[in-house]
């Protein structure tokens, strides 16, 4: 009996199956090393892994129970990401965001993050507001998508 590949047509398919089952059962360098001080640290005890490997006893407490909690699966050894859970949010006053729609909306379509900021610090001197650089202004026009579309004439 032949076995029929089911994505034969799209490009690319096999190799992106490839890759993602590579990944999802994979072992790194890092949790066979974090294995062979686990092992270690069995075998020989918690001051020669310190002094051999200087690495703390609640680390090693940490992967025991990471691979232990796992069914004894290296795999759960794999370092996991270090990002924040959090991360900051820009916080900009909602009167500035909407001078700037204003102004590159209303007042000058094609208006740059310089100009705008020339207008804009007038802006946030009359109201008390602190002055933003030219940089977060271009961010705030990227994140909001304040763009102006030009109507295309029939012509």
């Amino acid at each position: 009996m032949q076995i029929i590949f089911k994505y034969k047509g799209i490009q690319g398919f096999g190799k992106m199956y490839d890759y993602a089952l590579k990944h999802n059962h994979m072992i790194t360098k890092s949790a066979k090393k974090r294995f062979q001080i686990l092992m270690f640290w069995k075998k020989h005890g918690l001051q020669a892994t310190k002094d051999a490997y200087q690495i703390g006893k609640s680390t090693l407490y940490d992967w025991w129970n990471i691979y232990q909690s796992n069914n004894c699966d290296i795999q759960a050894l794999n370092p996991k990401s270090q990002a924040p859970h959090h991360r900051r949010q820009r916080k900009v006053n909602h009167l500035i965001i909407n001078e700037i729609k204003r102004l590159r909306l209303e007042v000058c379509p094609n208006m740059g993050k310089d100009k705008v900021k020339i207008f804009l610090n007038e802006f946030c001197k009359e109201n008390d507001l602190l002055n933003i650089s030219s940089s977060t202004i271009g961010r705030i026009i990227k994140d909001k998508k304040i763009y102006h579309h030009k109507k295309k004439s029939l012509s």
